[in-house]
């Protein structure tokens, strides 16, 4: 199951929100979506496409969704900004500070 953090970065050129949440909720497929998600385990970010949800193993595994994009350009751009607003506020860069708690308080 996906959750997705309150405020998340997000493309500007993804428009209704809710919609692109409930197509990768319930695995619907689109064009140029990008998930970027934190993993627990690992403690690191990564990003996939969401045609990866179509697949149940993915809908049933539990995602920590932090961010969607258009592009994986896009994507990269996204993880080095949350990586420099992680040292401008934790004063390292393990993202692990920030994402760790964020999903067990929202």
């Amino acid at each position: 199951m996906i959750r997705f953090r309150k405020n998340m970065y997000t493309s500007y050129s993804l428009n209704k929100l809710a919609k692109i949440k409930w197509k990768i909720r319930t695995g619907a497929g689109m064009f140029d979506v990008y998930i970027i998600a934190y993993n627990h385990d690992s403690r690191q970010v990564e990003y996939f496409h969401n045609s990866l949800m179509k697949q149940k193993i993915f809908r049933k595994t539990d995602i920590d969704c932090i961010g969607l994009a258009k592009s994986e350009a896009e994507c990269q751009e996204f993880i080095e900004q949350m990586l420099k607003d992680c040292h401008e506020k934790c004063g390292s860069y393990d993202l692990a500070n920030i994402y760790d708690d964020s999903f067990n308080n929202s």
